[in-house]
């Protein structure tokens, strides 16, 4: 694993970048435990992960091995592209970030991608 796989911040970080590059997203939108924990913390959200390496909007999941299982995803989409189309090249994206090229035998990620809103 490189360094950035290594946590599961690292992971989520590697994650929300792959998403950000899909196109017809428009930006990872956190859930309520992200919006709290800003809040909790004193700092403002302002579209961007206040935890070092983590995504807002991505939730990670990793199994026995440490290989990532699954992963939650939460999208704001431009109004423009069907949420169809973007939702499974969010989920391929998504798989080819935490791709293991090491494992010979390659663990299937179960990718859940949730549309929380159009713009």
């Amino acid at each position: 694993m490189t360094a950035d796989r290594g946590a599961p911040e690292g992971v989520s970080a590697l994650i929300g970048r792959a998403v950000l590059t899909v196109a017809g997203v428009a930006f990872l939108r956190p859930g309520l435990s992200g919006l709290l924990r800003a809040s909790a913390s004193g700092i403002a959200w302002r579209g961007v992960a206040r935890t070092p390496g983590a995504a807002p909007g991505v939730r990670v999941e990793r199994g026995a091995t440490g290989q990532v299982v699954s992963a939650e995803v939460e999208v704001v989409l431009h109004r423009s592209y069907r949420a169809v189309d973007v939702t499974r090249a969010v989920r391929e994206a998504v798989r080819a970030a935490v791709r293991e090229p090491s494992t010979p035998v390659p663990v299937t990620v179960r990718v859940t991608v949730t549309v929380t809103g159009i713009v």
